[in-house]
């Protein structure tokens, strides 16, 4: 099927997939017009769908809700501007809400308030993680570790509810991030060092990939990491239940967990945000922190204005292995480290300057300057981040001192 899908494809459409996979795709470039004509052609495509009784019930409890521009931008940025699939993703959006919610959610979002105690389980046992940090072309990337499925001790119908409920609600939180929508997503599956009676609900795996059809995202790249043969059967049947778009995009990686490892960083996976330690256990604490943090949040009705993930241009404020690896900052001590002879023979003021032209050389590059609040993370105003370069001058400074006196 995939062979011959790939047969299908025309070269330019082949080099596509290459790059989205690799992570050195463009970015479709959004102008007013293609905007507003998009959504027009949206709207005419709705109305030419005769069965869609979820959407309907939708409008009637609240029509603002079903038009509002912003949400359906995101189903249209999912689709890359493809009205007709647009509109059929959101009509199969609001049927699968129904079903997992019932009709009283349909025009409203889901918050955590929302959800079961089973729900909750899964959301914060870390089955399905973003972590937080952005691949080389900028898009968000979920970790998805099959080891931490909890143990309900449901039956495999219940419990495949209670999992697509779950993701549901994270990846419509994912997707409020427009850099996201507009960019990608990227999923890694991991499947190492499993012992072999792990859960393997086949039906949850199947309704799984396709709800994700249903949601206003689109996956760029999916990896599957496995040093088993015995999960290649549960590899083809998600790989069944994808769409075209997201089938091709799919690549398997097989062995240990540093040569998975090692083989993602080809990809321009950011490794080192991974939540493993030395011996290949995953943590969970970050990832429960920002759900919990997420759930004050809605609480007080605020908090969407929050940078859920830096992107790959960002400066992040802090101290840590996270901060210090991050590849805006990386790029960041570059240019420190390019402006750093100059600064230092310039005057007080002209330092001032120098510091300010790095800020503006970020932001140029559509990066922020961004501090971890507690709340999540905020872009912080021009003195903080000009004191973030003056210090990061002074320290490197320090660095070379010191260096040259110990040699």
């Amino acid at each position: 099927l995939l062979n011959a899908e790939l047969c299908n494809l025309s070269l330019d459409e082949r080099g596509q997939v290459f790059d989205d996979i690799h992570g050195v795709s463009d970015v479709i470039e959004e102008t007013p017009e293609l905007v507003s004509d998009s959504l027009e052609r949206v709207d005419e495509e709705l109305k030419l769908i005769n069965d869609k009784y979820a959407y309907d019930f939708a409008y009637a409890l609240d029509p603002k809700y079903v038009k509002n521009r912003v949400f359906r931008l995101r189903f249209l940025r999912a689709t890359l501007f493809d009205a007709k699939a647009t509109a059929s993703r959101i009509v199969q959006h609001f049927e699968i809400k129904m079903e997992l919610f019932g009709k009283d959610k349909l025009s409203q979002d889901i918050t955590q308030d929302d959800l079961d105690p089973e729900d909750l389980t899964m959301l914060y046992a870390g089955y399905y993680q973003n972590i937080g940090v952005r691949d080389r072309a900028g898009r968000g990337v979920d970790l998805w570790l099959t080891g931490l499925k909890p143990n309900l001790g449901l039956d495999p119908a219940t419990e495949t509810k209670h999992r697509l409920r779950r993701l549901f609600y994270a990846q419509m939180v994912i997707s409020r991030d427009e850099e996201i929508q507009k960019k990608g997503q990227v999923v890694v599956v991991w499947a190492v060092e499993l012992p072999r009676s792990a859960n393997k609900n086949r039906s949850a795996v199947w309704a799984t990939v396709k709800m994700l059809s249903c949601l206003p995202i689109r996956l760029n790249a999916v990896h599957i990491c496995f040093d088993n043969l015995f999960y290649k059967p549960l590899i083809t049947l998600g790989s069944y239940a994808a769409d075209t778009f997201t089938r091709v995009r799919m690549r398997s990686h097989f062995g240990s967990c540093s040569e998975c490892i090692h083989e993602l960083k080809t990809f321009g996976i950011p490794v080192y945000a991974l939540p493993f330690d030395e011996n290949g256990n995953a943590s969970t604490e970050n990832h429960k922190a920002f759900w919990a943090t997420r759930r004050q949040l809605e609480r007080k009705c605020s908090g969407l204005g929050k940078v859920l993930s830096p992107g790959p241009f960002d400066v992040l404020l802090g101290r840590g292995r996270l901060c210090q690896e991050h590849v805006g900052n990386v790029r960041y001590r570059k240019l420190v480290v390019k402006h750093k002879q100059q600064y230092d023979s310039a005057s007080t003021v002209d330092k001032t300057a120098i510091s300010f032209m790095i800020i503006n050389l970020v932001k140029d590059a559509s990066g922020r300057f961004l501090k971890d609040n507690g709340d999540g993370w905020v872009e912080v105003d021009d003195k903080r981040a000009r004191d973030k370069v003056s210090h990061s001058f002074r320290t490197l400074r320090y660095t070379n001192h010191t260096t040259s006196t110990h040699t």
